[in-house]
């Protein structure tokens, strides 16, 4: 599946360390599905990954992570993207539309 930025090294590095989604992402306190996004480039690493996993693996940050997707800003969930137009729209999450 093609993603967003790729996989990323940090995929990989976990599978060198023997380290499974779920245990490293307790371990960070991030869901399990927050850390495999990330690892499989689907979306940015987070302020949170970013900062706790270079020192539980013990490598760079720069090692777990692809130049792209550590440029590209990081945005929370609050943002909704507009696909007609491309543009971006600031919404709480109590003004969130839910299918």
């Amino acid at each position: 599946m093609k993603t967003r930025f790729g996989d990323q090294p940090l995929s990989e590095e976990m599978r060198r360390q023997r380290w499974h989604y779920s245990l490293l992402a307790r371990e960070i306190g991030v869901t399990r599905q927050q850390l495999y996004a990330a690892g499989r480039g689907i979306v940015v690493p987070s302020p949170v990954l970013r900062d706790k996993l270079p020192a539980i693996l013990g490598v760079p940050l720069s090692q777990l992570f692809t130049a792209e997707a550590l440029d590209y800003r990081y945005q929370d969930n609050h943002h909704r993207f507009d696909r007609s137009s491309g543009n971006r729209e600031e919404r709480s999450r109590h003004e969130r539309v839910h299918p």
